[in-house]
């Protein structure tokens, strides 16, 4: 009940090209597979140079792919690897989420403030995790 709108588009198209300005929370479930949607995000705030909090709750359902050995291009980039194929990737698939989230800091400069996860009880080994960032910047616009 306030002026924002549901938009029904692909999510990729929309993280984008959307306004993210103002922006701190972003939900990603893009039909269980975030990590395209998160890296376009990701490359826009960057840009954006933040300075405060951000949170970001995501819904990842690779598992089965990585069952195959398969690291998804976007996945391996933000978690800083450099391979795209290893034997039962699944068994990492917790660590690679875990340098997401730091290495996602570190690209936009900032810290870990507070990180959650929790996987699926289904065998399709879904992760929900959620992670919340600080600017290292932001005694410098505290008093301002």
């Amino acid at each position: 009940n306030d002026h924002r709108m549901t938009v029904s588009c692909d999510a990729f198209e929309y993280a984008k090209s959307a306004n993210i300005e103002g922006i701190n929370v972003f939900d990603i479930d893009a039909f269980g597979s975030p990590y395209k949607c998160l890296l376009a995000i990701i490359k826009r705030l960057k840009k954006a140079n933040i300075e405060n909090r951000i949170a970001f709750c995501i819904t990842d359902g690779i598992e089965i792919d990585m069952r195959m050995s398969n690291i998804q291009y976007e996945m391996a980039e933000l978690a800083g690897v450099s391979v795209k194929k290893v034997k039962n990737a699944h068994l990492i698939h917790d660590r690679l989420i875990k340098l997401i989230i730091s290495n996602i800091a570190n690209i936009l400069d900032s810290v870990v403030v507070s990180a959650v996860m929790s996987k699926g009880n289904t065998g399709a080994g879904m992760r929900y995790y959620s992670f919340v960032i600080e600017s290292r910047k932001k005694d410098s616009f505290k008093n301002n």
